[in-house]
C-alpha cells in the first residue's frame, strides 16, 4: 500500500488505537508456547526479509514516506516493546 501511495488505516480506526492493537495481539500470542511463538517470529521475519528483497534500493537511501512506515512498524518502536517484555518479567519473577 505504501509504494502505492495508499496511507494504511490508522489502528486507532481499525482497533480503536494502538494500545487496544498491542493488548490484542498480547492476549492472542500470549496463548503461544516458546516453541510456537519462535516459529511464527521467525516465518515472519523471513517473509519480511525476503519482500524488502525486491524493494528498490532507493527506497531504503532516501527519507521516503516507505523508509519511515518500516521503521515505524519495525525496528522503531522496539524499544517500547522490550520495556514492556522487562516489566512482564519482573512481576513474574
Amino acid at each position: 500500500e505504501v509504494l502505492q501511495g495508499i496511507r494504511p488505516q490508522r489502528y486507532s480506526v481499525l482497533y480503536g488505537g494502538i494500545d487496544a492493537f498491542n493488548a490484542l495481539m498480547t492476549e492472542k500470542w500470549q496463548a503461544l508456547s516458546l516453541a510456537e511463538t519462535l516459529k511464527r517470529v521467525n516465518a515472519t521475519h523471513a517473509a519480511l526479509i525476503a519482500y524488502l528483497q525486491t524493494v528498490s534500493e532507493e527506497l531504503f537511501t532516501s527519507d521516503s514516506r516507505f523508509r519511515r512506515r518500516l521503521r515505524l512498524d519495525t525496528y522503531g518502536h522496539y524499544p517500547i516493546h522490550a520495556q514492556a517484555i522487562r516489566v512482564r518479567r519482573e512481576k513474574i519473577a
